[in-house]
């Protein structure tokens, strides 16, 4: 059309990721729950690597090698809670790496606001050349500083982003695990068979 719309938005995010995003801190609890999370995860997936295995090692003891593998993915991707577990551990395993990649980000825990230029924050000089950017003695230079800065921004918020949808997606499918632990209980057996009926239902609302 030859017409220019301009638009903008805000988006917030911390910075200080290992301390919450507060003022207070947060670092050692922060780094001790990671630290179980990640035991956990290592053990959910030896766990599963397990069960695939006797489950293989079974369909061999039956079949030929090439029908023993396809009748073990059959008998493996047909049961409804082996896809849960494994979609679960992908999941998992993605937000652990996102939230690696978020915390080892060198422009997010080197960066700090401040309004002196000796305490500024200086580009690092492999994204200087990267970017050729102008030497320090040239006015220009200050102009491009801000603009490296500014897509750095854009970089660590996508990189939060990224994190949060992953960490949404493993608390959904974390609840859908705990329907099948609750559900090996007599006493939950209603709660189950309801959610059973209704399952149709359940994931159209998913």
């Amino acid at each position: 059309t030859g017409i220019l719309h301009k638009s903008s938005e805000s988006r917030t995010f911390p910075m200080n990721v290992e301390a919450g995003g507060g003022y207070f801190s947060l670092q050692i609890v922060v780094l001790v729950l990671f630290g179980l999370y990640a035991l956990l995860l290592l053990y959910h997936i030896i766990d599963l690597c397990w069960q695939m295995r006797c489950m293989h090692l079974k369909a061999r003891r039956i079949h030929r090698p090439f029908k023993a593998f396809l009748s073990f993915l059959t008998d493996f991707f047909t049961e409804p809670w082996n896809l849960v577990e494994l979609v679960s551990l992908i999941i998992s395993l993605g937000t652990l790496v996102s939230f690696l990649v978020l915390m080892l980000n060198g422009f997010r825990s080197q960066y700090r606001f401040s309004t002196g230029n000796s305490a500024g924050y200086v580009v690092p000089n492999i994204d200087v050349r990267y970017y050729k950017m102008k030497p320090v003695v040239d006015p220009e230079r200050y102009l491009e500083d801000d603009w490296f800065v500014f897509n750095q921004f854009e970089q660590v918020a996508v990189l939060r982003e990224v994190f949060l949808e992953l960490a949404a997606l493993n608390s959904l499918w974390a609840g859908i695990k705990a329907i099948k632990t609750m559900s090996n209980f007599s006493m939950m057996s209603t709660f189950s068979n309801t959610l059973a009926h209704g399952k149709s239902r359940n994931l159209y609302f998913i």
